[in-house]
């Protein structure tokens, strides 16, 4: 078993620096494709979670869906649950994410990695609504403990501050999270580093979303951020648009290219 979780341990470690590549060869992926193929006779429950998460890299989400349904048809681990919903994460299906994890079922919650990712795709959407089920089933199986040491649900926790803060409902931040990050992906982007900041402008309180994208064309840049503003201001759902700022910065240089942005 211990062989086992290693061999996981390195073959996840080669789609994830698959992943991270701008542009991966035909080789890289046939190396990375190579070394999934051995599993299908001996594990057919990771080859196929290992196969969806190989088709979310390389952006083809029907042979990613299919692959892991697949894999949870022949069993329901949490772990299968957590790799599907972040390869259609990487797709930058947030929401459909968010479903896949709450499908898990309850007694998943329990584990602090599957309330972590949860609480990522929270963050990423701005979707509160399965947030407090999550973390109260959690606190239930482990009441000794303390929620604001977990970075991920702390995250949360504090966004959620914020939005109090500046009298933005929750229902509405999500609606303008849907909307910026339909035009990341228009852009060929995806939200996978943000920070959200409180401020305020001739004293009106607002929230500061970041978005780092890894391009240093400030061209570009300016282009999306002023999609972005543009979609905001227009939207007649939005009553809060004068205190939401949303930015995509560069992250050129630096891995999430938002903490060396004054």
């Amino acid at each position: 078993m211990a062989v086992k979780a290693i061999a996981s341990h390195k073959l996840m470690a080669m789609l994830d620096e698959l992943g991270e590549m701008p542009s991966p060869t035909a080789f890289d992926k046939k190396r990375v494709l190579n070394s999934i193929e051995p599993l299908k006779a001996i594990d057919a429950i990771s080859y196929y979670s290992f196969m969806g998460v190989y088709h979310s890299i390389l952006g083809d989400y029907e042979s990613c869906r299919d692959d892991h349904l697949r894999a949870l048809r022949l069993s329901s681990k949490p772990e299968l649950f957590l790799n599907y919903a972040v390869s259609v994460r990487r797709l930058g299906r947030y929401s459909e994410s968010l479903d896949i994890l709450m499908s898990g079922g309850k007694s998943h919650f329990t584990a602090l990695g599957y309330l972590s990712e949860i609480c990522e795709t929270v963050y990423i959407t701005g979707d509160f609504s399965k947030f407090d089920l999550a973390v109260d089933v959690f606190l239930r199986a482990n009441p000794e403990v303390q929620l604001d040491t977990a970075q991920a649900v702390k995250k949360v926790l504090e966004l959620r501050g914020i939005l109090e803060l500046a009298g933005v409902p929750e229902n509405e931040y999500r609606r303008a999270m849907t909307i910026v990050n339909q035009i990341l992906i228009s852009n060929g982007f995806s939200n996978r580093f943000s920070m959200v900041s409180s401020g305020g402008f001739d004293g009106v309180p607002h929230i500061s979303t970041r978005f780092a994208v890894p391009i240093a064309q400030s061209k570009i840049l300016t282009q999306i951020n002023d999609q972005f503003a543009e979609a905001i201001i227009s939207d007649d759902e939005l009553s809060s648009w004068d205190r939401l700022i949303f930015t995509a910065v560069s992250s050129a240089g630096n891995p999430s290219g938002i903490g060396a942005v004054a």
